[in-house]
């Protein structure tokens, strides 16, 4: 990691970097409670769908809202519940 903003305030750090100061703050209390720079790995379970087949569904849905969600299912080759 780079230490270029050792020594450093939070608002100097923003100014050279051109962000607010409130997400170096962010940042720097994020680093000393984790120790690292890293996401931490997500909860919950994984979505089953990918972003394009939730667009797809939702542009059907949208083109055709008289139609119930089992038909909706159907049409879309959901693996999902209904």
């Amino acid at each position: 990691m780079e230490t270029r903003g050792v020594g450093k305030s939070p608002t100097e750090i923003g100014e050279e970097l051109n962000i607010p100061q409130t997400k170096v703050l962010g940042f720097l209390q994020w680093f000393q409670q984790y120790g690292s720079e890293e996401n931490l790995s997500h909860t919950g379970r994984p979505w089953k769908t990918s972003a394009w087949f939730d667009c797809y569904v939702t542009r059907t849905a949208e083109s055709s809202m008289h139609i119930p969600f089992a038909e909706l299912h159907d049409i879309t080759n959901s693996e999902v519940s209904v």
